[in-house]
Order: C-alpha cells, then sequence, then structure tokens
C-alpha cells in the first residue's frame, strides 16, 4: 500500500505533525550559521595559527538559545508547575546569554570592575541551569510514548535480571489507552527486536540502577561532552573557580589564580560550551531517549586524545563508539587516514568494538543479529524521514535506488583521502561530511542523526581554539625571552 503523506494526516498523531518543519528549519540554520562560525579556509588546516571567527559564536548562541525558548518542550510532559518553571529559567539563561554582549561595549568598561565578580558566575549559572532543565524535563515526561524509551528501560531492567536484552519482548508504549487516543496503533502489542549495540548498556545500566530512568546517562554524557569542549578548546579553568575560592577564603587575593588567556578567548570556550548544552531541540532529543549523546561523547573523547596525541586510547573511544551504534564503523575509514594511525590503532578499535559486542554473539547469536542487522534490511524505507530520499518521493514521485547513500558516502570518502592528513580538522570535517552524505540520501533519516553532524563542527570549533591558545602561549614564551634578553644585556 502506498504511505501516507506525512503532513496529510494518518502517519503521525496532530500532535506531532508540525515537529518535522520545526526541526527542519532549526536545524538547517544551525548548520549554516555553525559553518560560519569557522572561518572557511580553517578547513584546510593547513597552518597551526588558525584563528576563530569569535564575533559569529555569540550571534550562534544568542540565535539558537533564543530557539530554545521558541522550541522548548518534549510531547508528553505531564507536571504543568516544572514545565513553567522550566521556561522561566529558560528566559532567564536567555538574557543571561545576552549580557555576554555588554564584554564588547565602550561604556561598559567604566563599571567592568564593579560588575566583574557577578558576571564571573554567568557561565557555571548557565552550565548549572542547564542540568536543572534536564532534569526537570526528566521528572515532568516519567514515560514518553516511544519505542526507543520503552527498548532501553526494558532492556536494562532484563540484563539486570541476568536475562537477555536481544531475546526479550517489550511492551509497545504504542498500544496504551493513552497512546492509542492520541492517534497510533493498538498493534502490535509487543515490540521483538533491542535494535541498538551493547556499548548503550555503560552508561543505561548505571542511570537505571540508581535512578530508574535511562536518560539520565544523558544528563552526565551532556556534563562530560562540555568538559571536553572545554578541554580541547584550551579553557582556563581557575578563573572558572576563582568566585567560589574568593567566596570561600574572601581575603585570598586574586594573583593566587591569575587569567593566563585572553578574556576573549575565554569568553569563545564558553560560548561553544553554551552551543551545545542550548541547542534548540535538546528538550525533544532527551525526553525521546535517543542514544546519540553517547556517540558525541565518545566522538569528543577520541578528538580529545587525538589532540593530546594518544592514539591508542583514540582507537578505544572509536570502538566504543562502533559499539554504541551501527553507523559509528562510517567514522573508520576517516580515522584511518589521521597521521599516525597504523593498522594496529584500526586493531585495536575493532578489537573494542568486537569485544563490547561477543558476549551477547555468544549467548544468543540469531537473536543479536536479527536485532541490530538483518531486520534493518527488511524494513521498508520512511518516507517521513529528513532526508532527499523522502523528499524526492513526496516532491517527484522518484524512489531513488537504496545504494544511493552508500555510493554519496563514498564519493566523499575518495575526496578526503587525497586531503592532507595528520590535521584534527580535516578529520573532523571530512567525518561530517560524511555522515552528511549518507544520511541525506538513506531510507532512514531522523533528527537526531543531523544533531549528531552539528556536533563534529563543534569539536571542529574547538580545535580551532586549541591551536589558538597554543599560539598565544607561544607568543608570550617569545616575549618573556625577549625580556630576559634585553636585561641581560642591560647587566652587561
Amino acid at each position: 500500500s502506498q504511505p501516507t503523506h506525512p503532513f496529510a494526516g494518518g502517519v503521525f498523531p496532530k500532535l506531532l505533525r508540525p515537529s518535522p518543519d520545526a526541526f527542519a528549519v532549526g536545524l538547517v540554520a544551525l548548520m549554516l550559521l555553525l559553518f560560519l562560525a569557522i572561518r572557511f579556509p580553517a578547513l584546510n588546516a593547513v597552518s597551526p595559527s588558525l584563528r576563530c571567527s569569535h564575533a559569529p559564536l555569540l550571534a550562534v548562541l544568542i540565535l539558537t538559545s533564543g530557539l530554545g525558548v521558541i522550541f522548548y518542550g518534549g510531547l508528553y510532559q505531564k507536571d504543568a508547575q516544572l514545565v513553567f518553571q522550566s521556561r522561566l529559567l529558560l528566559w532567564g539563561c536567555f538574557f543571561v546569554i545576552l549580557s555576554y554582549f555588554l564584554d564588547f561595549l565602550p561604556f561598559f568598561s567604566r563599571y567592568r570592575e564593579f560588575l566583574e565578580t557577578l558576571l564571573s558566575y554567568r557561565f557555571p549559572f548557565l552550565v548549572i541551569s542547564a542540568i536543572l532543565l534536564r532534569f526537570w524535563l526528566i521528572r515532568s515526561s516519567p514515560q514518553p510514548v516511544i519505542d526507543v524509551f520503552a527498548i532501553f528501560q526494558g532492556g536494562a531492567d532484563a540484563l539486570l535480571k541476568g536475562q537477555n536484552p536481544y531475546a526479550q519482548l517489550y511492551p509497545s508504549p504504542y498500544a496504551t489507552p493513552e497512546a492509542i487516543q492520541m492517534g497510533y496503533s493498538a498493534e502490535p502489542t509487543f515490540i521483538d527486536d533491542y535494535s541498538y549495540l551493547p556499548a548503550t548498556f555503560l552508561f543505561h545500566l548505571p542511570s537505571y540502577l540508581l535512578f530508574g530512568d535511562i536518560r539520565y546517562s544523558y544528563l552526565a554524557s551532556d556534563l562530560l561532552v562540555v568538559w571536553l569542549l572545554l578541554k580541547i578548546s584550551g579553557y582556563d579553568f581557575n578563573p572558572l573557580f576563582r568566585p567560589i575560592l574568593q567566596t570561600l577564603h574572601p581575603f585570598s587575593h586574586s594573583s593566587h589564580h591569575p587569567i593566563t588567556h585572553s578574556p576573549v578567548h575565554r569568553l569563545a570556550c564558553e560560548w561553544l560550551a553554551l552551543l551545545y548544552l542550548f541547542h534548540p531541540r535538546w528538550s525533544f532529543l532527551l525526553e525521546q531517549s535517543f542514544s546519540d549523546p553517547l556517540l558525541v561523547f565518545w566522538a569528543a573523547a577520541m578528538t580529545f586524545y587525538l589532540a593530546q596525541g594518544d592514539k591508542d586510547k583514540a582507537a578505544v573511544c572509536l570502538g566504543l563508539l562502533m559499539g554504541t551504534k551501527q553507523y559509528g564503523v562510517l567514522l573508520s575509514p576517516f580515522f584511518a587516514r589521521f597521521q599516525g594511525i597504523q593498522a594496529r590503532h584500526l586493531l585495536i578499535a575493532l578489537g573494542v568494538a568486537t569485544g563490547v559486542c561477543l558476549p551477547f554473539i555468544l549467548w544468543n547469536p540469531a537473536e543479536f543479529f536479527s536485532d541490530t542487522f538483518w531486520q534493518f534490511l527488511e524494513l521498508p524505507p520512511r518516507y517521513d524521514g529528513l532526508s532527499f530520499y523522502a523528499a524526492l518521493y513526496w516532491g517527484l514521485g522518484m524512489i531513488i535506488p537504496s545504494w544511493t547513500n552508500f555510493f554519496s558516502y563514498a564519493l566523499v570518502t575518495a575526496w578526503a583521502a587525497k586531503r592532507k592528513s595528520g590535521y584534527l580538522l580535516v578529520f573532523l570535517s571530512s567525518c561530517a561530511l560524511g555522515l552528511l552524505a549518507f544520511f541525506l540520501f538513506a531510507r532512514f533519516s531522523y533528527f537526531q542523526y543531523y544533531w549528531f553532524i552539528t556536533n563534529f563542527l563543534l569539536l571542529a570549533i574547538a580545535v580551532i581554539l586549541g591551536e589558538e591558545r597554543k599560539a598565544m602561549l607561544t607568543q608570550k614564551d617569545r616575549g618573556k625571552r625577549r625580556k630576559g634578553r634585553k636585561k641581560e644585556k642591560v647587566k652587561d
């Protein structure tokens, strides 16, 4: 039978119909502006003294936080009080983010010393607010009507009971009276597949065991991603903790913790972290329980270790990324092109991914491969997806071959193979373009896939800021050496 157009009714319940429009507009605008935030020649990464254009970062942050106020909300929040508190706090965060403009206004310089202590609390306030907003969203939406949440919850529960999560039947969240009233079909009543790879349990099990909800693991992963972004970008944490130290020890002098780099660079690092925390659709992403935040954490950890020159640990992170979701393997060709990567590192990544999956393969090989691989070959295309595959079908009536996305991905891989290896920006931009080429023509393309891609752009900006930090330190060292030479000449 022919599928029904997603905006003509019949496929989505009424509550869901406006969502694809909001996702598409927000994502396209965000991706274009993030590309502008990186100076385009920097994508070639042929110079170690690259500079990040700081102003677009603040502009993008204000845009995304503003859109976040408009787009805030899950589909199944039930606690009106927590929703009201969240919206109020979001407005507060938006105005605090707007206050970053004050740092660049000339007339503000005369009041800066008076307000410096107050302004130093902005970033901690915004990070704590982002954590609180996520906590409130989970509390206000305890049972989202989506199979992802039901499968993750059921899988963690089954594993804690010593049962194979890939061999279980999970009650369908769409067969409940509430879901049927919203327009979902009552059939089937059970879900017979756990389609996610086993590395998800590394985060889900502790969260489910401690709090009874796997989504708290995403809160933890978000905090870890923010920390990694700050580390990669060369952020100095001393000024961040200075207000706390002065509160605990009011007679301590600020010279004990001197600022060791440019205030503008420090602000740019903070904006970068806030861009991740205040994405316009973070609330939807968290409520629906998509596992892509875990992928971003492993990608950020891999980037951090590559920046540190520790390729063994970077390979372990790639292996855990591949063991979390199937399309993680698409990053391996670009990883292989990075300077200094040998066959040994690829074997480490493959060994880690295999090691994570092997216990479940041995437990029940038929169920494991059926749930995680074979079913995707049998599923019909999703014509309600965010892809050219769906757009061409509805716009021109065309059904393009299912291998088109592999072909477009192969073209990007061949292009990346000809580029200079050894630069993180080349690696990250190649990953983003390769994934984009794959998902734009895929039979299954969802919002969270493109969100995952945008985070490679954030990592690229973090690398640029890190290079800027190194260049500043080098310049300061040269200045100290010159002063030392002048003093020696004066003595002579």
